[in-house]
């Protein structure tokens, strides 16, 4: 059975992937903002919400800070980080209760 959990956890694996390359990329051009902006939120000593939140909102103002210091594939690459981000603080929010409610 998949759950919730599994799919969080599968995320949070895919999102360390995404910030280990990045994190390969900027070392090799010695892009040491990018570097002091990733390293800001990660690696993410628990996949936590919090943590999630801050590793994103990090890229999101690196991004609009340094606008013309990516190419297309650091923007691909820091886009993916950023929606998988999102995906688990989305699924991590606590739903209403009459939404659970709704089949009784």
């Amino acid at each position: 059975m998949y759950t919730e959990t599994d799919g969080q956890s599968a995320l949070a694996a895919q999102i360390d992937r995404g910030c280990l390359t990045l994190f390969h990329r900027w070392c090799e051009r010695k892009s040491v903002v990018k570097l002091a902006y990733l390293m800001h939120g990660w690696p993410l000593p628990t996949p936590a919400p919090p943590q999630i939140a801050r590793l994103s909102s990090t890229l999101l103002e690196l991004m609009r800070s340094h606008p013309e210091s990516f190419d297309v594939e650091d923007r691909h690459m820091l886009a993916d980080v950023v929606l998988m981000c999102n995906r688990i603080l989305e699924q991590s929010t606590p739903r209403p209760a009459h939404f659970s409610n709704m089949h009784h």
